[in-house]
């Protein structure tokens, strides 16, 4: 209802040109497909750009509480727990506020994380975090959906034990 941002990890950081929207290179109908989202060398801007954007919103994870006085002026800070190289990033309360006002948004719907019972709803309500697989990997975990109707989010969680009564 355009009122909700999905994707599947998190949201882009600024990019060197601030001039630039980040979510303005996905509109692009020549947006490259990429085999990996690491910068190489050889990349001109434009391509470093979309490799940044793209990488961000596949790996991107929301700042635990913790964080947040660590994070740089954009709200944004490395996510060392995924990778220590620090090249991943999380975001915070500064850069979700920045990103909800600048594109008319109220949520942010995210998967790319194992929730315990299938949702995560933190950062002041502004993002959840859905997992639709339940027992991932041999986990315990629950799943959810949610369904958004009318204005309306809808959560629908299922238990892991439900689904192994069936």
């Amino acid at each position: 209802d355009e009122r909700v941002f999905c994707v599947h990890g998190g949201i882009p950081r600024p990019l060197p040109d601030k001039t630039k929207d980040p979510l303005n290179l996905l509109r692009d109908p020549n947006f490259p497909i990429f085999t990996e989202l690491w910068p190489h060398d050889e990349d001109d801007t434009t391509i470093r750009d979309q490799r940044q954007v793209a990488s961000d919103m596949v790996w991107g994870d929301p700042a635990p509480e913790e964080q947040e006085p660590e994070l740089d002026e954009h709200g944004f800070g490395p996510n060392l727990q995924r990778d220590p190289t620090g090249r991943l990033p999380t975001f915070g309360n500064k850069a979700i506020d920045a990103f909800l006002a600048r594109h008319g948004f109220d949520f942010i719907i995210r998967a790319h994380e194992i929730k315990g019972d299938g949702l995560q709803i933190n950062k002041h309500a502004r993002v959840i975090t859905v997992f639709s697989s339940s027992g991932y990997c041999g986990s315990d975990n629950g799943s959810a959906i949610v369904y958004i109707n009318e204005g309306k989010l809808r959560f629908v969680l299922c238990a892991l034990t439900a689904n192994r009564k069936r």
